[in-house]
This record gives C-alpha cells, structure tokens and sequence, in this order.
C-alpha cells in the first residue's frame, strides 16, 4: 500500500521513481558491465542523503528546496551556501560508514560536483552526475519546478562526451517511458 509521506511536496514514491530512473539510465550511459553495476548502484543511492534528512532534520532539507524553488536555484547550491553541507555528501557519508564501494561513494556525494573530481574520464561519477540530470529532465513533477540541476556543458566538453548528449537524451526519454 503507498503512503502520502512527503518530503517538501514530494513523496517518497516520486523520490524512488526517481531514484530508479536514475539508476536505469546511470547504467545505460557505461559500456564496461562492472562500471554499469556500479553506475546503477550509485543512481539508486545518489539521493539517500535527502531520506536521511527527512527522516532526522525534515525543515533542513524542507527550507532548502523551498527556497531553490523559489530563487530558481539548485537544491545543491541551496544547502552548500545555507547549511555548508549538502544531500550529497550526507548520503555519501552514511555509505561510507556502510562500506560500500569507492566509486559510488564518489559518485553520491559528487552527483550535483563532478568537477571537484579530477578528471578521469566518463566513469560512475560522470554517468550518476548526466543521469541525475537527464532523469531530471524527464520529471514532470511540479515540486522540482525552478529547483532542477542542469548539465554543465564544460564538464561534459572536458570529458569528451558532449557530443553523446542528443542521444543520450533519447535513450533517457525512452528509458523513463519503460518505467513510466
């Protein structure tokens, strides 16, 4: 049965439906089938933060989106100026405490950063990062109105991939119809 628990106008069912686009698409953008494991993974996990600050601190993470909305600013950038942390690196934290793997760790708590990382190429954190986007742009969901991330064309011109984005978006939009 689903419940109407919300987290700032949104419930946690449009969370995970997110969470799993994520993923899907996250899996999509790798060739390599260990690194598309570990993207899925990371795509899954990358918002764990925003659960635990629902759960424990449900006006931070509250404020903070309702002011992105309002400012027409990232939620990232919100929490990072009003707070000094983010979900990112909340949830981050917490899987490394849990032991998870090194790249999806990187990848949860650099999914709205990726250039803070020195650049290795299109890896887990580049395909959780333009996943997270690209789900993004696929959510009609009106509480992320004004609050969505956007694609940083540098990061992607600096990898090498920029040219990929026209497809990428279609698998994206094929991906989210799939799961609908």
């Amino acid at each position: 049965q689903a419940t109407d628990t919300r987290v700032s106008g949104q419930t946690i069912e449009s969370l995970q439906r997110h969470a799993l686009l994520t993923a899907a698409i996250a899996a999509e953008l790798v060739m390599d089938r260990q690194l598309a494991q570990s993207a899925f993974t990371g795509g899954m996990l990358h918002d764990i933060g925003k659960l635990l600050l629902a759960s424990e601190l449900p006006s931070h993470i509250g404020v903070a989106l309702d002011t992105a909305r309002t400012h027409g600013e990232s939620l990232y950038r919100v929490e990072h100026e009003r707070y000094g942390v983010t979900h990112a690196e909340i949830g981050a934290s917490l899987l490394g405490l849990w032991g998870l793997p090194y790249p999806i760790v990187e990848a949860v708590a650099h999914h709205h950063s990726p250039e803070k990382v020195p650049q290795r190429g299109f890896d887990v954190l580049g395909a959780v990062y333009v996943a997270n986007c690209l789900a993004h742009e696929q959510d009609r969901d009106p509480a992320w109105e004004g609050a969505k991330p956007r694609l940083d064309q540098d990061y992607l011109a600096r990898l090498g991939v920029e040219h990929q984005l026209g497809a990428w978006r279609e698998m994206a939009a094929a991906v989210a119809e799939f799961h609908g």
